[in-house]
């Protein structure tokens, strides 16, 4: 009963926190401060968003930078990347598999929306790419996954969000070095400084038992400004990483 009483309540809440259309969300202040400006924007300028908090994000000269930024094929769709982001953060954190079901269900529904109606010039392109992925291989859709990864790291070379995404799910396979190889080439197309890849690199190499490597890479990525200690101190208290 108590599992019961606690399913439907999620459900809900997330039946009336995100319509696909509507963008008529309710968030958590922590769920807002993980959002892009424009993000906040757009949100802030339809709907649920027209209340005095979101005052400054609703200016007209804040939706012009974001028009001009994003072109407007792009930014008149972006809030369902934008949801869809939330729904994807939910699912990491519900309580029963029939919850995370449902919340990636939606996630795939709003990421979608602005995959295949968005641009792939957009800026977020290959980070939408990215969380996509995530969502269509938590349901069990791994080849699309893969072939979205593919697709963005063809048109968004540049961009390190689909290198990352595409070697996390590797080395959740168990091929680390399928991961590394992703993320070296990463590394020549995106640039030395990229903190996030080498953050996976770290943690592909230490999969490996290449220590010295995983400690390299660690290295690279807190002197680029990655902060959290984790890494660190899971590497750099191993003898053979010295």
């Amino acid at each position: 009963m108590k599992y019961c009483l606690r399913f439907v309540v999620f459900i809900l809440f997330l039946m009336t926190g995100a319509p696909v259309y509507s963008f008529d969300i309710e968030m958590t202040d922590s769920e807002w401060i993980t959002w892009p400006e424009y993000c906040k924007t757009r949100y802030a300028q339809l709907g649920a968003g027209k209340n005095p908090r979101f005052k400054k994000y609703a200016s007209s000269s804040k939706q012009d930078k974001w028009i001009r930024i994003l072109g407007w094929e792009n930014y008149r769709g972006v809030q369902h990347f934008c949801t869809g982001r939330i729904w994807l953060q939910r699912a990491a954190i519900a309580g029963s598999e029939k919850e995370k079901s449902w919340a990636y269900e939606r996630a795939i529904s709003e990421f979608s929306f602005s995959y295949y109606k968005g641009n792939s010039d957009a800026p977020y392109y290959s980070e939408l790419s990215s969380y996509l992925a995530r969502a269509l291989y938590k349901s069990g859709e791994e080849k699309k996954a893969y072939d979205i990864l593919d697709h963005a790291l063809t048109v968004k070379p540049e961009q390190p969000y689909a290198y990352t995404e595409k070697a996390k799910l590797l080395r959740y396979e168990n091929e680390a070095k399928k991961a590394v190889e992703v993320l070296q080439l990463g590394l020549e197309n995106v640039g030395n400084h990229s903190m996030n890849i080498h953050v996976f690199l770290a943690h592909a190499y230490y999969d490996l038992n290449d220590y010295k490597q995983a400690k390299y890479h660690s290295d690279q990525a807190y002197s680029h400004g990655y902060t959290i200690p984790g890494l660190k101190q899971k590497i750099d208290g191993l003898k053979s990483a010295q």
